[in-house]
Order: C-alpha cells, then sequence, then structure tokens
C-alpha cells in the first residue's frame, strides 16, 4: 500500500521491506526516521524529503546528488547508503544508523583531548580522501555531518549540496552552498571551489576541536564572510590553545591557508600530515643522543662567552677528577 508522508509514522512499512520506527529529528529539509530492514534485520536510517520542500525547483537534482554520490563510496568514515525509496509522496535515502551521535554534540561537552582530535582529523582526512576519490566534493563538511560511533569510529554524512567533480557551482550565481562558518574563501570570491574547499572546512573544525571555540565571531552572514581572509589563524590558535603541539597548530593553519597553493592539495597530503604527527606524538621522550651533546659542545666554542664558561666548568670538572684520584689513593697508601 502507498503511503503520503503524512502517514510516515510507527509502524509504517515502505517498499515491504523498511518498518518505520521513532523521528530521529526534523529540519527544513525534511526528517530522519529510525527504521527496521526486515530483510537483514538491522536498524537503518531514513532520510525523507518533505513533499512541500521536493516541489521546490532544484531539490530534486540536489537529492539525486545525494544519492548518486553516497551510492558510490565504500568507506569505513563514510556513512553507507543501503537502498533509495520512491514509493507514492514518499522520497527517501536509506542509510545506514549510526548509533552515537554527531560530532557538533560531542564539541558540546567541552574541549577534547589532543589525541582524540587528532583521531578524529585523521579519519575525516581518511573518509575526505575516499570521496574525493570517487569524484565527488562534498561542500557542506560541518560537525552536523560527521556522526560518530559509541566506539568513536568517524562517518561523515550528508551529501545534499556534494558536486560532482574536482570544482562545482550546483547553485545559482550569489548563493552559498554549504554552512557559512565552514564554506571556503575561494568559493566566496570566485563561486567554486574544489577538493581543497573541504580540507578547509576540515581545518575550521580543527581549530574548533583543539580551541573549543569557532576562528570566526561574527554573527551575521557578511560578517562571516569577511572574516574569512584573515590571516592571524596561527596567532589565534597559539593564543586559545597554547598548550596545543606546534606541529598541529602549523597543520591546521595550512589547511585553512587563504591560498590554494599553500593549502594541502589532497586529502592524501593531509593524511600523510597527520600520520607523521601521530608518530611523533607515540614515540617515547628518550635521552639527548651523544651526537647531539657534541653539536651543543660546539656550538658553545663558536660563542666566544659562551666558550669561556664552558671551558670553566671543564676545568673544574677536571680539576675535581683529579682530586677525589689524589684522595683515593692517599688513603689506600695510608692503609697500606
Amino acid at each position: 500500500m502507498l503511503v503520503s508522508s503524512k502517514e510516515l509514522a510507527c509502524g509504517s512499512l515502505l517498499l515491504g521491506r523498511y518498518e518505520v520506527g521513532r523521528c530521529l529529528g526534523s529540519g527544513g529539509m525534511g526528517s530522519v526516521y529510525l527504521a527496521m530492514d526486515r530483510q537483514n534485520r538491522t536498524l537503518v536510517a531514513l532520510k525523507e524529503i518533505s513533499p512541500a520542500v521536493w516541489a521546490q525547483p532544484g531539490i530534486k537534482e540536489r537529492f539525486k546528488n545525494e544519492v548518486t554520490a553516497q551510492t558510490g563510496i565504500a568507506h569505513q568514515n563514510v556513512v553507507r547508503a543501503l537502498d533509495y525509496i520512491s514509493e507514492g509522496s514518499i522520497q527517501a535515502l536509506v542509510v545506514e544508523f549510526i548509533d552515537g551521535g554527531d560530532l557538533a554534540a560531542r564539541m558540546g561537552r567541552g574541549r577534547l583531548p589532543i589525541d582524540e582530535v587528532l583521531s578524529i582529523l585523521m579519519q575525516c582526512a581518511a573518509g575526505l580522501k575516499a570521496i574525493h576519490a570517487s569524484g565527488v566534493v562534498h561542500r557542506d563538511l560541518k560537525p552536523e555531518n560527521i556522526l560518530l560511533t559509541r566506539e568513536g569510529q568517524v562517518k561523515i554524512t550528508d551529501f545534499g549540496v556534494a558536486g560532482l567533480g574536482r570544482a562545482s557551482t550546483l547553485t545559482k550565481t550569489g548563493t552559498i552552498v554549504g554552512t557559512a562558518k565552514y564554506v571556503a574563501p575561494e568559493f566566496i570570491e570566485m563561486g567554486e571551489c574544489d577538493l581543497r574547499g573541504d580540507l578547509y572546512a576540515l581545518g575550521v573544525i580543527a581549530f574548533e576541536l583543539i580551541s573549543g571555540v569557532s576562528p570566526f565571531k561574527s554573527g551575521d552572514l557578511n560578517g562571516l564572510i569577511m572574516e574569512r581572509f584573515k590571516t592571524t589563524i596561527r596567532e589565534d590558535l597559539l593564543v586559545l590553545a597554547p598548550e596545543c603541539p606546534r606541529e598541529l597548530v602549523r597543520i591546521v593553519t595550512k589547511m585553512m591557508s587563504l591560498s590554494l597553493a599553500q593549502r594541502h592539495q589532497s586529502a592524501a597530503d593531509l593524511l600523510v600530515d597527520l600520520d607523521q604527527f601521530a608518530a611523533q606524538r607515540s614515540q617515547p621522550r628518550t635521552a639527548t643522543p651523544s651526537s647531539a651533546i657534541v653539536n651543543q659542545s660546539n656550538e658553545r666554542l663558536n660563542d666566544p662567552a659562551g666558550a669561556v664558561n664552558y671551558l670553566n666548568r671543564m676545568v673544574i670538572s677536571v680539576a675535581v677528577g683529579v682530586a677525589v684520584i689524589l684522595v683515593a689513593w692517599a688513603a689506600l697508601t695510608f692503609m697500606g
């Protein structure tokens, strides 16, 4: 039996397979429902587009993009699209159900430890690498679109404004795609962005994860747009999170570079940086190597004032050593 949107309630059966459960949330585009896939006996999520929204110009193309984008990507850090429902007035995408909430909720509970930040960034970069390899630019990456399992695994979702290809201008001139706070500056300037726009958005998220606040303070759209061209990201992050490792500050600053040439050129490039930083953090601290001690000694000798102090200490050390030997020798002679 065909059902309308008004009948999409607990117990409704779609395609003779998906039993609708409780509503997980609603927004301007429609609602998300928990459902049971009777065929596989697994929980899934139904992303339904409301009929009123579906009738608007451009929505069908936008939703089609999401279906096309998500069904073509199979990666552990990307939400899997499982099925598409077009039944009566119902238009819905069936995706895997993620049970741990989104990153925005996690951030709302306070600042995250650096190791947790690093794990999230590495997983997001891995997910973006898979997304970009499929020829898709997400274009709406934000904490609400990054889901987490209860075990902390990252799952990127919501490709509703995704563009297919390296650069895309799906919307009409003058319209900002995605959430303004995470939109790359080149989109504001040129009206388009490629995969590096997603890396910029992840950089903004990284700034928020580390500092607990947004790098942009304006409360209106025009102000947010103008702030996109600020050049004090590194300094701001150092002030807000002085305990943050300098290498991570460098990586975030590079992700948010205004210059496309200076930004990471791909998610793979970003992963290299993050992997190297993670390797550095995992190495145990060791004593200073003897070669480093020799280098330090040479540096002191090249400095006249430092050389005098260094030689004085060496003379005192030798004198003390000789005195100890003489005392020991005298004691042995006396006992003999």
